[in-house]
Order: structure tokens, then sequence, then C-alpha cells
């Protein structure tokens, strides 16, 4: 009669994959796509409900052009002193 090695057992459990660090290792994977797809669209959707009642103030349009009228004179000033 035939019958299994004395530490068959032992051995056979240690070959097996450790099943509680896949189980953290996947649900971190899924953590981090959801939370990359998903904290960009919260994200978004703060600042357009922030933002949205300064975009309709017409002086913070016309301090936005100015703004950006400045930072492309200062980026000008750069390049032309190459």
């Amino acid at each position: 009669m035939l019958s299994p090695a004395a530490d068959f057992t032992q051995r056979t459990l240690a070959v097996l994959p450790n099943t509680t660090y896949r189980i953290w290792l996947i649900g971190a994977i899924y953590g981090f796509l959801l939370m990359s797809g998903v904290l960009p669209l919260v994200v978004v959707g703060w600042l357009a409900t922030t933002l949205a009642p300064a975009l309709t103030v017409p002086a913070f349009g016309r301090g936005l052009v100015q703004a950006g009228g400045q930072v492309l004179a200062l980026v000008s000033a750069v390049l032309g002193a190459f």
C-alpha cells in the first residue's frame, strides 16, 4: 500500500501562493483603477461648482485676460533674451 511522504502536506502548502497577499494586491490594483477614473471626475465636478460663480463675474474674465497677457509678455521677454 502506498502512502504519501511524512512532510507532503507541509511542502505542498508551502508551495501554494499566499492568497491573503494576492487578495490585498488585487484589491489595491482595483482601488487604484477606480480612483484613477473616479477621482478626476470628482475634482472636475468640485472645481466646476466652486468656480462657476466666479466665472460669471465679468471682472474675473478681464483679470484672466490681463494675467494671460502678462504671462505672454514675460515668456516673450525671456525667449527674446536668448
